[in-house]
């Protein structure tokens, strides 16, 4: 997307805190929430592409209590368990402020320009808990700072970058991704080799890691009691978030994730490719169905690539209609 419309976006959006809590299935919950208007029939609603919503844990419960064979946004409403987290988001831009200095693999980027950052942030509670093992302000041994998170006071557990089309109501997901998760849980393995003289060395109090010395007790119960949660959660609150924000915030209806061959194929992602799952069972889940067109802005001014791929049988998208 160009830089302005990037610029646009985060100006017209208000500043400052934006929470956004969430629960073990809330995604199926927030995708009947946009479905359903006011009410419609249980049985026309389980015949339809998101039926198999209906079958999560958070929402089954609802369903149940529906005596009427309807369900109604009331009912949705009543489905919020004890345990929540409670997460913070925040956005940014990601891409050359000038489009002639774009570059696919180091951007990866479908098309020239910029991406619209959504960032899945830590609450407080996170927070306390992370100030207790690590001292600095400053760097966090398990953020990059070369990947698009928030740099100072805030920590980001994950982030989606988004290509927006506000003209014609469509979105493309270009990635979603968390190395909070990554990094913390080597360390936390990282240390419990040093504890136990795993390592080949003598049994260490202590770990080194990204050049800050950290108590290795410490560091292993952290990730277990504390990242762990977020470690099961993370990719469905975030794929949650980045679909919230689309619809409830700027009115995109028609919202598209990259297939992962198709994706790795285009942005040239040979080495270090992301996780299989991200890409295939999590937009199955949400109900996103594969088809072989993606969204009618990324072929406008088709490259060389581009062009290539949409030539193959292989291409493929995934794309939820709200």
């Amino acid at each position: 997307m160009k830089t302005e419309d990037a610029k646009e976006i985060i100006a017209c959006l208000p500043k400052g805190r934006t929470v956004y809590p969430y629960h073990r299935d809330r995604y199926a919950v927030q995708l009947l929430e946009f479905v359903v208007n006011d009410e419609v029939s249980i049985s026309e609603l389980r015949s339809s592409d998101f039926g198999k919503l209906l079958c999560r844990p958070a929402v089954k419960n609802v369903v149940a209590s529906c005596g009427s064979g309807n369900l109604s946004r009331d009912d949705l409403a009543k489905a919020w368990p004890l345990d929540v987290e409670v997460y913070r988001l925040s956005l940014t831009r990601w891409g050359p402020e000038c489009e002639k200095d774009w570059d696919r693999w180091g951007y990866q980027t479908s098309r020239p320009g910029q991406n619209l950052v959504l960032q899945l942030n830590f609450s407080n509670a996170h927070n306390e808990a992370y100030g207790k093992i690590v001292k600095s302000k400053d760097n966090s041994p398990f953020a990059f700072y070369g990947h698009p998170v928030v740099q100072r006071d805030w920590h980001t557990l994950a982030w989606a970058r988004l290509d927006i089309d506000l003209d014609g109501g469509s979105a493309l997901i270009e990635e979603l991704q968390s190395d909070w998760v990554r990094y913390s849980r080597t360390a936390a393995e990282y240390a419990q080799k040093v504890l136990t003289g795993a390592n080949g060395e003598e049994a260490q109090k202590d770990i080194v890691f990204d050049g800050q010395t950290m108590d290795a007790k410490a560091v292993c119960a952290y990730y277990r009691d504390v990242v762990a949660p977020h470690a099961k959660l993370w990719d469905e609150a975030m794929l949650s978030a980045a679909i919230w924000f689309l619809v409830s915030e700027l009115g995109i209806g028609q919202i598209y994730l990259h297939d992962h061959e198709t994706g790795c194929k285009l942005k040239n992602v040979t080495f270090s490719q992301p996780p299989r799952s991200l890409y295939t069972k999590l937009p199955q889940r949400f109900c996103f169905q594969k088809i072989k067109q993606g969204p009618d802005f990324l072929f406008e001014k088709p490259d060389r690539r581009l062009r290539k791929l949409m030539k193959s049988e292989d291409l493929a998208f995934w794309r939820l209609v709200i």
